[in-house]
């Protein structure tokens, strides 16, 4: 699996706590109802403080909290829905 990373920052959040926002591609998205479904997913992950699915460009956008979980961890939440990671 290639992951290719289209942005990834680091920055201060209000409470002080270290952020970061990675932005992603997602492939086997067929509809609307899919990017829901993970964007639902991924909010609900600990640490993820905002997620972001854009159904027609298949992007990903998720701002974290590094302390609480990862880039990898939060993929693995898309992958484990059923689809892939570019």
């Amino acid at each position: 699996m290639s992951i290719l990373i289209q942005s990834h920052k680091n920055y201060k959040y209000k409470e002080d706590k270290k952020m970061k926002e990675s932005t992603f591609i997602v492939n086997g998205m067929s509809c609307n109802g899919c990017a829901r479904k993970i964007e639902n997913a991924l909010t609900e992950t600990k640490g993820v403080k905002t997620s972001r699915i854009d159904f027609s460009k298949r992007e990903a956008y998720v701002q974290y909290d590094e302390t609480q979980t990862t880039l990898e961890a939060i993929q693995n939440v898309v992958i484990q829905k059923g689809y892939s990671i570019e």
